[in-house]
């Protein structure tokens, strides 16, 4: 319905024919712009709204798009960790002190599980020699950016975790702000 809004007949005083197209959402502004994905037409309000030329409902499945990358963003360090807990509390030690145990097997599972986001930060780093190595030459390059990962991720992890979290957030509440405003 929205669509046979948008566009309206305007007979101008020399008698010429014009088209105005009119917002989806505001049916009162002229449009000024269109969504960038769907192409329905905007007012100024609606363009400028957010950083990118979107109506509502192409927001709302950009941004889902987005909380799913940093959902699984989170889910691989995740099995990760809960693999390497598991693993390293069967592993049976000498004494059996069970505080011990548990603490060894947090510290150990999150230094492999801070592994991924230590190797995105080492893929924002482009090294130009790197492509003419022989195989000998790459093998050595994963094992010393493999380390380096294991290094960095310990110190990255909560910056990305932190950031990951915001994110969903931001997007679910921003979600929910558009859906009460519709419903009103």
């Amino acid at each position: 319905m929205s669509l046979l809004i948008c566009i309206m007949v305007n007979v101008k005083k020399n008698g010429s024919v014009g088209y105005n197209m009119k917002c989806y959402k505001h049916n009162h502004l002229d449009a000024v712009g269109q969504c960038q994905d769907c192409g329905k037409a905007m007012c100024k309000e609606c363009s400028d709204q957010y950083t990118l030329h979107l109506c509502d409902n192409c927001l709302i499945g950009n941004n889902e798009q987005v909380k799913n990358s940093f959902i699984k963003g989170l889910i691989f360090p995740g099995i990760i960790f809960v693999i390497c807990f598991l693993f390293f509390l069967s592993v049976p030690m000498d004494g059996e002190n069970i505080f011990a145990k548990i603490f060894g097997a947090l510290l150990i599972s999150y230094y492999f599980a801070s592994v991924p986001f230590g190797w995105r930060v080492l893929n924002k780093i482009k090294f130009n020699f790197i492509l003419m190595m022989p195989i000998g030459g790459w093998f050595v390059y994963f094992v010393i950016k493999g380390g380096l990962s294991m290094l960095i991720g310990l110190f990255s992890t909560p910056f990305f975790i932190y950031k990951h979290i915001k994110e969903i957030k931001s997007i679910n509440r921003l979600k929910q702000e558009i859906l009460v405003e519709k419903a009103s």
